[in-house]
């Protein structure tokens, strides 16, 4: 491969494109289910979610924002819960994943349910009033669909992945970087202080790599980075120091 040019993402019936669903969980159990069920007939797509999040040693919102980042279309399901708060910015989870996708232009799919279908109803009214505004902002932002029941929601997202895959408005400008590729960028584009400096910033130990010198380095770095799931981080990292590098 040449160091500057990584390989450019095109999905196919092996490698397709993922789909982001996004919403809160208890009240929408039925919902996710239906369009998971819906998304596994499709050999286009690939459905992501917190189904697949397993165990980590991350913090959740760190998972959560790394898979959305991860993915080529965001779907988003509203009901009448806000969702659980994130802490650190007093944001819902779900909303925290709908704006990391519009941070990074992915096509968004925005449903919200209908009064009187199979939503529930949000008890604490400051989460209500979060719910409202964000919804408020999504009618202008992007043409909303409303649904009543899970199958409902399921035949209806179907539909729209299908229209914009035939519409060619899935990105193929996104890209999937093997790990041998950023392996050569970092052993060719990259000495070892540089290394120990992107350590640094993605927060591990450059000591505790395993193996002595560059290549060694940069291999370990990057299966401790692939084991968490954050390899986006050091894709990130990398096009802050190397802005010349062309990654498409």
């Amino acid at each position: 491969m040449n160091p500057d040019v990584s390989s450019q993402y095109r999905p196919s019936a092996n490698s397709p494109w993922r789909v982001f669903v996004s919403s809160t969980s208890a009240d929408l159990k039925a919902e996710r289910e239906a369009v998971e069920r819906a998304i596994h007939q499709m050999r286009e797509v690939e459905f992501t979610g917190m189904e697949y999040f397993g165990s980590r040693p991350d913090k959740p919102k760190e998972v959560c924002l790394s898979e959305v980042s991860q993915c080529q279309v965001y779907v988003g399901i509203f009901g009448a819960r806000y969702g659980s708060i994130e802490p650190e910015s007093g944001k819902s989870f779900t909303e925290l994943e709908y704006r990391r996708a519009r941070e990074i232009g992915i096509p968004c799919l925005i449903y919200l349910g209908e009064e009187g279908g199979s939503v529930g109803a949000e008890a604490d009214p400051d989460g209500a009033a979060k719910l409202e505004s964000l919804k408020g902002e999504m009618k202008k932002e992007h043409v909303v669909t409303s649904f009543r029941t899970p199958d409902n929601l399921a035949m209806k997202v179907i539909l729209d992945l299908n229209h914009l895959i035939k519409e060619g408005r899935l990105p193929t400008s996104a890209f999937q970087v093997t790990p041998s590729d950023l392996r050569l960028i970092l052993v060719m584009r990259f000495d070892l202080e540089e290394i120990r400096t992107l350590c640094f910033d993605l927060e591990v130990d450059f000591d505790s790599l395993r193996g002595e010198g560059k290549a060694a380095k940069a291999r370990e770095l990057i299966i401790h980075l692939q084991n968490r799931r954050r390899l986006d981080k050091l894709i990130s990292q990398i096009k802050q120091t190397r802005p010349d590098i062309e990654w498409s």
